[in-house]
């Protein structure tokens, strides 16, 4: 009895974890149509809000994850997105990525490095966290993906916040958001393409030596 209460705790908390937003059967079915869910979340004395949203995907968590996860691809299916490199390991599941985003005039590009950290929440759900490291362009910048099992899909949890240190970052708030849908579009085009070719079998062989499975 004493164990089965640990699992229902340990479930419940698995499931806290993931979601900082709870989902209700409302937005299941609105993912299920294709739509995004769009929070927003102000943090005080900054010109831009912290995003969160929601997809659901049409793939596994592990081939999800497996996918989001070769970084040095990022540059080419993220919109704006320059460059992309792994430039540090710290770990096999803790790497810093070097980054360069097109930014729209007045702007000037933007450059940065944020750590990475891979993790398994559980079987069916997949993490990754990151974290600043340094910015031409900001002062803070932080965020993660979750991808976790629904029935035989995915639901995608992305959330990021950025803090410019331009003095205009506040004209351009609306356009952060819109690019940020963009990115979460993309990324689950790339991994519902993917994820059909014979590419998805090196992608997950990779993802089990990170993780050491």
């Amino acid at each position: 009895m004493k164990k089965k209460y640990i699992f229902i705790l340990i479930f419940l908390f698995s499931i806290f974890y993931a979601y900082s937003y709870k989902l209700s059967n409302t937005d299941i079915k609105t993912l299920l149509t294709g739509e995004l869910i769009v929070k927003r979340e102000i943090i005080a004395d900054t010109p831009w809000p912290k995003v969160l949203i929601f997809s659901i995907i049409n793939a596994t968590p592990l081939e999800s994850i497996s996918i989001f996860t070769a970084y040095n691809e990022h540059k080419d299916f993220i919109p704006d997105l320059l460059t992309s490199k792994v430039i540090k390991e710290i770990t096999k599941t803790d790497v810093h990525i070097s980054f360069e985003l097109n930014i729209p005039w007045p702007l000037s590009n933007s450059k940065y490095v944020t750590g990475n950290k891979l993790s398994r929440e559980n079987n069916n759900s997949y993490q990754v966290k990151w974290y600043f490291v340094k910015s031409d362009s900001s002062k803070d910048n932080y965020g993660r993906v979750v991808f976790s099992q629904y029935k035989d899909k995915t639901i995608m949890e992305y959330q990021n916040f950025t803090h410019p240190t331009s003095s205009l970052a506040k004209l351009f708030k609306k356009k952060m958001i819109k690019k940020t849908k963009e990115t979460v579009i993309e990324i689950k085009k790339r991994i519902e393409i993917i994820r059909k070719t014979s590419k998805i079998k090196t992608y997950i062989a990779e993802l089990k030596n990170k993780l050491g499975t």
